[in-house]
C-alpha cells in the first residue's frame, strides 16, 4: 500500500538528507571537537587548557583537524609535575562537539583508554570517559571524525615530545629492479616507543606496504623493494607508537610527512644521471706536525640516490690536494687519492694522511676534490657550520704548519667541571673542580709538568679574560685524559652577593685558556654554550628536605639508588614500599640534575633514566621546583659481557666498535663520567664507526644492546 507523500513528510525528509551530509561525513567544522573533563574543571569550551580545545572553536585550541587522509582530529599534551599541560593521574572527560551556547550538545564516551589502542566510543553514551597519565610522558590523540554516531579515537604514549619528520629523500634515477634506500631526517632523535615509518603504494593506493625506518639519531633509512621499468612509486612517512600496523594508518600516525599532501614520487627507468650536489672539507681546519707525520684529512660528498645508500657510492672518486698558496684548488695540481672512510648520514666520507706527502717546513693550504662518473670535478671548502663547495669566503681550504722540530703541545680543552651554581654563607667552603686536557700530557700517573690553574670570580657575569681576582687550584688526580684542578671558592667569598666563577689554565709560558661549564661537559668559555658558575653568598643559608620519590612501572627492580650532583654523583640508598622508592635530602640552595640506577654490581650499574639527567632547583627561601619524581618504564639487563672489540681506544676522532651479528638490530650508546647519555646510534654493520671528535676529552662508557644483552667497554677521548 502507498503511502501518502505530504508536504511535512517532505520537508522531514529534506532536513534529513541536508542533515545527513554532515553525519556521514563530518561533524560541524565551526564547532569542532573539545575534550573537557577533570583536568580543567569540565569547562566548555575548554579556553582554560587549550591542548583539550578545539582549534576552530577557541582561540589558539590545540586539537586540529587534519583532512589528509582519514579525516580526523588531532591533539598532542604533555604531562609532568610541573610545566606540562597536566599533571599525572586519572581523569574523567568526554569527547564533545556543539554551540558555545550548547557545548555539550553532542558527546562521545562509554570508554575506558587502553594506551595505544584504537577503541570505538559511543554517541551520546552514558558514562564518562576514563584516561590514565604519568608525569614525564606525551600523548597524543586521534578522533576519527565519522560524524554524528559512534567512532573511534587512540591515545598514544611516548616518552618524548613526538618528533617533526624534516626531510625525505627522493631518488634522481632508479634502474629496474633496484632497490631504492630512502633517507629520512627528524627535527631530533625520535624517543624509543615513536616509530618511524615510510608507507609506499605501486597501485595508486589501492594497496600500499609499511616499512620500517631504521633510525641513528635524527637520520633513518627505509629500503623500498626494486619494481620493474616504468613502475609510478608514491610513499610518504608518518610516525607512530604501534607496532605492525596494517591498516587504518591515518588514525595510527602521530606525524607525517607526505611532501605537501602531494606524496613523494619517483618513477623507475629513464632519466638523467644524479649530480654531486654537495661536497665539503670536513675536517680538520688546521693543525700543525713535523716533518714526515700523519696528518689524517677527512672530506664528505652527497649524491641523491648514490651515496644516500649503504656502503661506498658507485663511480665515486676522492681526493686530497694541497698548495703553498691559499689560491683556487681548480688551479691546484697537487692531489692524492682518498680512501672511502664510512657513511655519515646521507654523505660518503673519505679520507688520506696528507702529512706523509710534506717532507718541507712550510704552510700548506689544503682541499678536496671529487668526481662522479665522468662529470665535472667539484671542490669542497671548511667552515664550523658544515661546509660546503670551496668559495673561498664562507667554506675555505685547511691550513698545515709542517715544522722540523715538533711544537709545544697545546691545551686542547679545558672546562668548568662543576658545580654549575650554590649558595653559601661568607666564608663558607665552596669546592670547585676544573679539568684540562693536552694530548698525551694530562690524564697520566703524575700531574702534567707545566700545567698551571686558577678559579677565577667577579661580580659581572663578564668574558673571564678581564677578571683580576684568581686564586691557585691544586692538582687533585687524573680524570680519564685528563688532569683535574681543585679550589676553595668559598674562603675568599666574605661579603654578602652574587659572584660568577670559571676557570684559567697555562701550559709553559703560552697563552691563558679559560673554561666554561655546560651539562654536556664543558669546554672553553665561551659565555653561550660553555658559561661560567653562580655563587650566592648569603649571611644564613639553610638546607631544605627534599624528598625525590621513583615509581617502578616495569616491576623489575630489587636495589635501586639514588645520585646526583648534590651528591657528588655518589650513589644514596633509597628505601623501598613495593614500586615506590624514595630518598629525602638535605639540599642547599642551587641548581642540580640527578637519576637513578640499579646497582646489580657491573661497574655502572643499570640507568634507568631514559634521556637527559633529571634536573631540580632549590631557591634560597626553599622553593623547590623541577624533576622530584620519576617513573621508571626501561626494561632492564638480562646479560653484561665485554664488546668483542673497540679500537683504536684511547682515540681522538674515531672509534669501531666491533659486535658480531649486530647489524641493523643493535643500539648503541656512549655514557660520560657523569652518567648521562650523550651520543645515541643504531648499528648498521659488525664494525660500526662512531665519531667522537665533538666530545670532550674524558672516559666514557660505551654500551651495545642486543635485544635484552648489554655488552659495555671503557672508552678514552684524548
Amino acid at each position: 500500500m502507498k503511502q501518502k507523500f505530504t508536504f511535512l513528510s517532505l520537508s522531514l525528509l529534506l532536513l534529513f538528507f541536508t542533515m545527513g551530509i554532515a553525519v556521514k561525513a563530518q561533524i560541524y567544522a565551526p564547532e569542532g571537537l573539545n575534550m573537557p573533563g577533570t583536568w580543567n574543571g569540565w569547562t566548555n569550551p575548554p579556553a582554560n587548557n587549550l591542548a583539550f580545545a578545539s582549534s576552530t572553536q577557541v582561540a589558539d585550541g590545540r586539537v586540529v583537524l587534519i583532512d589528509a587522509g582519514t579525516l580526523r582530529w588531532q591533539t598532542t599534551f604533555s604531562v609532568a609535575a610541573t610545566g606540562g599541560d597536566i599533571t599525572g593521574g586519572t581523569y574523567t572527560w568526554l569527547f564533545t562537539s556543539g554551540p558555545e551556547t550548547n557545548a555539550f550538545a553532542n558527546k562521545w564516551a562509554d570508554v575506558t583508554v587502553s594506551m595505544n589502542s584504537l577503541q570505538e566510543y559511543t554517541y551520546q553514551g552514558a558514562a564518562d570517559n576514563s584516561l590514565t597519565v604519568a608525569d614525564g610522558y606525551w600523548y597524543t590523540m586521534n578522533w576519527e571524525d565519522a560524524g554524528y554516531g559512534n567512532t573511534r579515537a587512540i591515545f598514544m604514549e611516548t616518552s618524548a615530545e613526538p618528533v617533526a619528520i624534516t626531510s625525505v629523500s627522493v631518488p634522481a634515477t632508479v634502474l629496474p629492479d633496484e632497490d631504492v634506500v630512502i633517507g629520512v631526517t627528524t627535527a631530533a632523535a625520535p624517543s624509543p616507543e615513536e616509530l618511524v615509518y615510510l608507507r609506499y603504494t605501486t597501485t595508486a593506493w589501492n594497496t600500499s606496504e609499511v616499512l620500517v625506518v631504521a633510525m641513528t639519531g635524527v637520520n633513518g633509512v627505509a629500503t623500498i623493494p626494486g619494481q620493474p621499468d616504468n613502475t609510478t612509486v608514491d610513499y610518504y612517512v608518518f610516525t607512530s607508537t604501534v607496532a605492525g600496523i596494517t591498516s587504518d594508518f591515518d588514525l595510527y600516525t602521530i606525524k607525517y610527512n607526505n611532501n605537501g599532501n602531494s606524496n613523494y614520487q619517483y618513477v623507475v627507468g629513464g632519466g638523467a644521471p644524479p649530480v654531486i650536489g654537495w661536497a665539503n672539507l670536513q675536517w680538520p681546519d688546521m693543525g700543525i706536525i713535523v716533518t714526515g707525520s700523519e696528518y689524517l684529512v677527512y672530506g664528505q660528498v652527497f649524491i641523491p640516490g648514490i651515496t644516500d645508500q649503504a656502503g661506498q657510492g658507485a663511480d665515486v672518486q676522492a681526493w686530497i690536494g694541497y698548495h703553498n698558496e691559499d689560491t683556487d684548488p681548480a688551479g691546484w695540481t697537487n692531489w692524492i687519492v682518498a680512501d672511502f672512510s664510512g657513511d655519515v648520514g646521507s654523505n660518503d666520507e673519505y679520507v688520506a694522511d696528507l702529512g706523509s706527502l710534506l717532507t718541507d717546513e712550510g704552510t700548506y693550504y689544503y682541499a678536496t676534490k671529487f668526481q662522479y662518473l665522468a662529470q665535472q670535478e667539484v671542490y669542497g671548502g671548511f667552515s664550523s657550520s658544515g661546509g660546503g663547495f670551496w668559495d673561498g669566503i664562507t667554506n675555505v681550504s685547511g691550513v698545515l704548519t709542517v715544522t722540523g722540530t715538533p711544537p709545544d703541545p697545546e691545551i686542547g680543552w679545558a672546562n668548568l667541571q662543576y658545580p654549575a651554581s650554590g649558595t653559601i654563607e661568607p666564608g663558607q667552603e665552596y669546592i670547585v673542580y676544573a679539568q684540562a686536557w693536552i694530548a698525551d700530557i694530562t690524564g697520566q700517573v703524575d700531574p702534567a709538568v707545566g700545567l698551571q690553574s686558577w678559579i677565577g670570580f667577579s661580580l659581572n657575569d663578564t668574558d673571564p679574560a678581564t677578571w683580576t681576582d684568581w686564586i691557585p687550584a691544586s692538582y687533585f688526580g687524573a680524570a680519564g685524559s685528563n688532569d683535574e684542578f681543585i679550589a676553595n671558592l668559598g674562603a675568599q667569598m666574605v661579603a654578602p652577593g652574587t659572584y660568577y666563577y670559571a676557570s684559567r689554565f697555562q701550559y709553559l709560558d703560552q697563552e691563558f685558556v679559560y673554561g666554561g661549564y655546560s651539562t654536556f661537559g664543558g669546554g672553553f668559555w665561551d659565555g653561550v654554550a660553555n658559561v661560567s658558575g653562580v655563587l650566592t653568598v648569603m649571611n644564613e643559608v639553610i638546607t631544605y628536605p627534599v624528598t625525590f620519590a621513583v615509581t617502578d612501572a616495569t616491576g623489575l627492580y630489587s636495589n635501586i639508588k639514588f645520585k646526583g650532583s648534590m651528591t657528588d654523583w655518589e650513589p644514596v640508598d633509597m628505601i623501598q614500599n613495593n614500586d615506590l622508592w624514595s630518598v629525602t635530602l638535605d639540599i642547599y640552595p642551587g641548581d642540580y640534575e640527578w637519576g637513578v640506577f640499579e646497582d646489580d654490581g657491573s661497574p655502572l650499574g643499570i640507568w634507568l633514566v631514559i634521556g637527559p639527567n633529571l634536573t631540580m632547583s632549590v631557591s634560597a627561601e626553599g622553593l623547590v621546583t623541577g624533576d622530584t619524581t620519576y617513573l621508571v618504564t626501561f626494561v632492564g639487563i638480562e646479560e653484561t659481557r665485554p664488546i668483542a672489540a673497540v679500537y683504536p681506544n684511547p682515540t681522538s676522532d674515531f672509534l669501531t666498535v666491533s659486535v658480531a651479528d649486530a647489524i641493523g638490530t643493535s643500539d648503541c650508546y656512549l655514557v660520560n663520567s657523569s652518567g648521562s647519555v650523550v651520543y645515541t646510534g643504531r648499528m648498521s654493520s659488525e664494525n660500526q664507526v662512531v665519531d667522537l671528535r665533538a666530545f670532550p676529552a674524558g672516559m666514557y662508557v660505551l654500551v651495545v644492546k642486543q635485544g635484552n644483552v648489554y655488552t659495555y667497554t671503557q672508552v678514552i677521548k684524548n
